[in-house]
């Protein structure tokens, strides 16, 4: 996870199936996400969870069409995600 977060402090990242997968089905883009990566390709024919999540966080950023990082994962080291008590 540390790993990832510092590459993508750097490098512009995105996440998609593998090319020999033959079902709809959509990966969780949550941990990708968390992981700091920029883009998680979705099959947008399958209307399932994962995609309903995907269209609600970029609803919640008023349809702009990205969400900013959380400043956690901007500084160096990261720390993202938050230490728990």
């Amino acid at each position: 996870l540390i790993t990832f977060q510092y590459v993508t402090q750097d490098w512009l990242t995105r996440v998609f199936p593998k090319g020999t997968r033959v079902e709809s089905s959509n990966p969780n883009p949550l941990p990708c996400w968390r992981a700091g990566l920029h883009q998680v390709a979705l099959n947008f024919q399958c209307n399932d969870v994962a995609l309903q999540v995907n269209q609600a966080f970029f609803r919640r950023s008023g349809g702009l069409g990205y969400v900013p990082k959380p400043r956690g994962l901007l500084s160096v080291p990261p720390l993202w995600p938050p230490k728990r008590d």
